[in-house]
């Protein structure tokens, strides 16, 4: 009988230890998740910062006619944008990988910004210009821990005033680099 208890006994320490190492486990990843969370919610502040400092540069300076964007009022506005992964040197891509975002053209001082929209959620701000029919934004991710120093280049031409065409380019700091195909329509 004693030895039974024993056998009993060691096999309820046995499984108290391989749940202490589940917790453990679970403990980590939950860990993990809430400095990834972390790591987001600051990216989205300075997002929102440098949105809201656009904004509010471009209201205090709105005494200031901004001939371009007279000019160019036809490119304003929302457009749906559709990108097909025609080259890329990362993982984690393929040739042949879709998205789609929505974008918001506004001027904010002497510089065409692009927000771009996947659903409700705001993934980035582009920023540049607009030559005649060629767009040229940019956006520059610094290097963070959960990513390397990433390069956004978007090219575009108006051929419409409801479509644009051209390509956007990512390069990341290990020097691999995804090229979309794009095609804007104005929603």
């Amino acid at each position: 009988m004693l030895i039974l208890a024993r056998c009993d006994f060691k096999a309820r320490q046995e499984a108290t230890a391989k749940k202490e190492e589940e917790l453990t486990a679970w403990e980590q990843q939950l860990n993990l998740r809430e400095k990834t969370l972390a790591l987001k919610e600051d990216e989205l502040r300075q997002r929102k910062h440098v949105l809201d400092s656009l904004q509010h540069q471009s209201k205090t300076d709105s005494t200031q006619s901004d001939s371009a964007s007279v000019q160019n009022a036809n490119i304003l506005g929302l457009w749906d944008v559709k990108m097909l992964c025609t080259e890329t040197t990362c993982s984690g891509s393929a040739v042949g990988d879709t998205k789609s975002e929505t974008w918001d053209f506004y001027y904010a001082n002497d510089h065409l910004i692009a927000r771009a929209m996947a659903g409700d959620n705001l993934v980035r701000i582009y920023t540049g210009t607009l030559t005649g029919t060629a767009i040229a934004l940019n956006e520059v991710v610094e290097n963070t821990a959960a990513a390397p120093t990433t390069k956004l280049l978007v090219d575009l031409t108006v051929k419409s005033d409801n479509l644009m065409e051209g390509k956007r380019e990512i390069v990341r700091e290990n020097e691999c680099k995804i090229v979309y195909d794009l095609q804007l329509s104005r929603q």
